[in-house]
């Protein structure tokens, strides 16, 4: 052990790379004229057995980290879990000798990939799928959904089905941005630019605020799970967020005013506000999984001159959830109307088995409540078949009734409006009052 001897290999090796050292003799390796008291005789030879396989990347965190003045020790160590005899701990040795500590704050340990039988991978076996294959075919943002929907710290399996129900899901995820960025076109968000998130989310209707306080308590939970890498966590999150809170429901029954109403009418802006709210929130979130979607929907977002510079969804900040008061009572009661709206699509879907009704678009639905007391009292006949997606909603009240409400359906009476598709009452020019109305104000 001889500092001299030792800086001048390094030196050595620094300038030619490690392999000088089996490419010289002993004699070429030593200092000019090196002498050590331990060897009279001026006679040396170079060790060629393997110290430690893992000693070269175990002082990684020295050569890339420190030779290069970055935050030292890194954030996060990330290997398989074979590597803890390994790279983790000759790290952490290479470490503790040089700085006393560790050369990682976190430590993440993941399992191996088998085969769809959970088979290990061989190339004998020939059931090897190389990434390069699946990003091929399938692309690497699919690849990149499918690693975060798994249990990374166990061995997990990946195939051709498995792929292919991730893809399902990834298209869900795209036809949202798609059907939300669709409806953006003609949408002027200067009116909102200067107000803060809590403003502009008071000023719109009751079923808007439902949706917006739904998806900050999904950025709340979504930014915890990063922090503790449960991705598969965060991928089911939003996937439910997406097929039942916005598909199944809030981009659902918003068709028809989005279609349908006049292009300046106010209830029609609320939608495309909360909307832009929503995809925009949604972007972010997803920004560290799907790189690629999420960079094409932000760059789409920004072509519609919708207060958004064009540079990257990458060199954004991440999503922060808003300051909102917890409308517990406002949440209650749409959560409420979820529950109802479940048992009115049942009834419906009865409806059409028993051959009473063809389509819900064309129904009557009659609700007789408990009593006046109920908290969906206080929205309109009006708006809850909008919400419903019917032609038309009755509602009574029996207080002998033992359950919160009966549901009753039948087809309604009527003309089918060709535009909005609703059966009405009366029509001017074959069109109903509301799509007359819209259409008289562009002719």
């Amino acid at each position: 052990m001889d500092i001299n001897l030792i800086n001048h290999v390094a030196d050595l090796f620094a300038k030619h790379g490690s392999n000088i050292w089996f490419e010289k003799e002993a004699k070429d390796l030593l200092p000019p004229k090196y002498q050590h008291k331990d060897s009279p005789n001026g006679i040396f030879y170079k060790e060629q057995d393997i110290m430690d396989v893992w000693y070269d990347s175990g002082v990684s965190h020295l050569a890339v980290i420190k030779n290069n003045n970055l935050p030292w020790p890194a954030d996060l160590y990330l290997e398989g879990n074979d590597q803890f005899r390994g790279w983790f701990n000759s790290s952490l040795t290479t470490g503790t000798i040089t700085n006393n500590s560790s050369p990682y704050k976190n430590l993440l340990a993941h399992g191996f990939v088998t085969d769809a039988k959970g088979n290990k991978m061989s190339k004998s076996i020939g059931n090897v799928i190389s990434v390069k294959s699946v990003c091929d075919t399938n692309g690497a943002d699919i690849l990149r959904l499918w690693v975060a929907s798994v249990d990374f710290t166990d061995d997990t399996r990946i195939g051709t089905e498995i792929l292919k129900q991730v893809s399902e899901n990834y298209r869900k995820i795209r036809n949202i941005f798609r059907f939300l960025l669709g409806n953006l076109f003609d949408l002027d968000i200067k009116t909102i630019e200067n107000k803060t998130e809590e403003e502009i989310i008071n000023s719109l209707s009751e079923v808007d605020q439902y949706i917006l306080n739904k998806l900050n308590g999904l950025v709340i939970k979504i930014n915890e799970n990063y922090q503790t890498y449960q991705f598969n966590t965060i991928y089911h999150l939003i996937l439910n967020f997406v097929t039942n809170d916005l598909s199944a429901f809030y981009c659902d029954f918003t068709k028809d005013i989005l279609y349908v109403n006049s292009k300046k009418d106010i209830r029609r802006k609320q939608v495309q506000i909360t909307m832009f709210l929503i995809v925009k929130t949604l972007i972010g979130l997803l920004a560290p999984i799907l790189p690629h979607t999420t960079e094409e929907a932000f760059q789409s977002l920004t072509k519609k001159d919708l207060n958004t510079s064009s540079d990257s969804i990458h060199l954004k900040k991440f999503p922060q959830p808003w300051n909102l008061n917890k409308p517990t009572k406002l949440m209650e009661k749409w959560e409420y109307f979820i529950n109802f709206k479940n048992e009115v699509n049942k009834v419906i879907e009865q409806a059409k088995k028993d051959k009473i009704v063809k389509t819900a678009l064309e129904t009557i639905v009659t609700i007789i409540f408990k009593d006046n007391h109920n908290i969906l009292s206080t929205i309109d006949e009006k708006e809850l078949a909008q919400l419903l997606i019917v032609s038309e909603v009755n509602i009574n009240y029996n207080n002998s009734n033992v359950n919160d409400w009966t549901i009753n359906v039948k087809t309604k009476d009527g003309t089918k409006c060709p535009r909005c598709w609703l059966i009405v009452n009366e029509t001017k020019e074959d069109l109903c009052n509301r799509c007359f109305e819209v259409l008289s104000l562009i002719m």
